[in-house]
């Protein structure tokens, strides 16, 4: 019985759905429609710009929260990560130095970067190092930078690659943990 109540359920839907493409195509098209027709375009064309212009907005908002994202996750790594690492390496007498210079590297290089060291690593330059375009940090803004990354704010890119400037060192600092 339900099986048969269904049918006629589906067949009244097609036969529905048929004959309103047939009265649909037998209509005839007058002037006033297509006028008003392409009125209805130009406006689908405006708000489908404004639509792709959100699209892409929404897309630099989520690369630039990823970004800073990232850029927490190797602070993370650096301050407590490796110097807890690094202090578990060593004998008790030398776990608070270790620890500190972890510490202090991520100061002294956030002081060095900020000042000319992300200048002379992006700015443009010859071949082997940068200009001092970017010394203190100058016209480096909200603004994305075409040359590296077109989406996220050149402040952005700054931050993320000065986590990278500050576990260079570090790492290279638990090397020669305990060999003095």
């Amino acid at each position: 019985m339900r099986k048969g109540i269904y049918l006629l359920i589906l067949a009244s839907v097609l036969v529905l759905g048929f004959w309103t493409m047939v009265g649909s195509a037998q209509e005839t098209v007058s002037k006033e429609d297509v006028v008003a027709k392409s009125s209805n375009l130009s406006v689908l064309s405006e708000s489908l710009d404004k639509l792709q212009q959100q699209a892409a907005d929404a897309k630099a908002s989520a690369d630039n929260a990823w970004m800073l994202m990232s850029a927490a996750l190797v602070l993370l790594m650096t301050g407590p990560g490796l110097a807890l690492f690094y202090g578990g390496l060593v004998r008790k007498k030398n776990v608070l130095s270790t620890m500190m210079q972890s510490f202090s590297l991520m100061a002294l290089v956030t002081v060095l970067w900020a000042l000319f060291g992300y200048s002379l690593a992006f700015h443009e330059g010859n071949k082997i190092v940068g200009g001092l375009g970017y010394v203190f940090l100058r016209g480096v803004g909200a603004l994305p930078n075409a040359d590296y990354a077109t989406t996220i704010p050149q402040q952005t890119f700054m931050v993320y690659q000065l986590m990278f400037a500050i576990i260079t060192p570090a790492l290279i600092a638990g090397a020669f943990a305990e060999r003095w």
